[in-house]
């Protein structure tokens, strides 16, 4: 196969792409029930990969977080300022605790789904930019909180607690907008 198809297929699993045999390749278009989907699958594995990280990560990456956590709680206006950066460290943040889980099939379904929840994630930025900038920074660092007691009922309620927050933003975002 050639490189072309082959990234094809692999945006196709991905669900970023659509294939209609004998039309070709679209972008995939996305509904809310395929946000609230993706939500639901998060809510499901990203509680149960802090678990089970506690037990696992290593004190200077959860310090080097907290450094920059620390900057956005100094600084809340940063969110708005450069947002790319705080999705960024959102990113590396959640992947932190999903790679030192562990858990090598968790972490392969989890890193199917990275396109999508990036796209939601990047979402939320563009239907509400002025999303309350202080509880995100608050639920990161509850969850970072969590993680560095090695707390693993804690840590695995503040992401769900995250996630559902982030889900009911978006919605209501996109309520108001209609």
């Amino acid at each position: 196969r050639t490189p072309v198809r082959e990234t094809i297929f692999r945006l196709e699993r991905e669900g970023l792409v659509r294939v209609i045999e004998g039309k070709g390749a679209f972008v995939a278009s996305y509904t809310i029930d395929d946000m609230i989907e993706i939500y639901q699958m998060r809510e499901g594995l990203e509680p149960l990969a802090a678990r089970l990280a506690c037990s696992h990560l290593a004190d200077d990456d959860l310090d080097h977080h907290e450094e920059q956590l620390s900057r956005y709680r100094a600084r809340p206006a940063l969110r708005q300022e450069d947002p790319g950066q705080w999705r960024q460290l959102g990113r590396d943040f959640h992947n932190m605790f999903i790679h030192a889980s562990k858990n090598a099939r968790l972490i392969r379904v989890i890193e199917g789904m990275q396109h999508q929840i990036e796209l939601f994630r990047g979402l939320g930025r563009t239907i509400n930019p002025r999303t309350d900038l202080k509880s995100a920074v608050e639920e990161h660092d509850e969850i970072l909180h969590a993680l560095r007691a090695r707390n693993p009922q804690r840590a695995e309620k503040a992401v769900r607690a995250h996630l559902q927050n982030g889900l009911r933003l978006r919605l209501e975002a996109l309520q108001t907008k209609r």
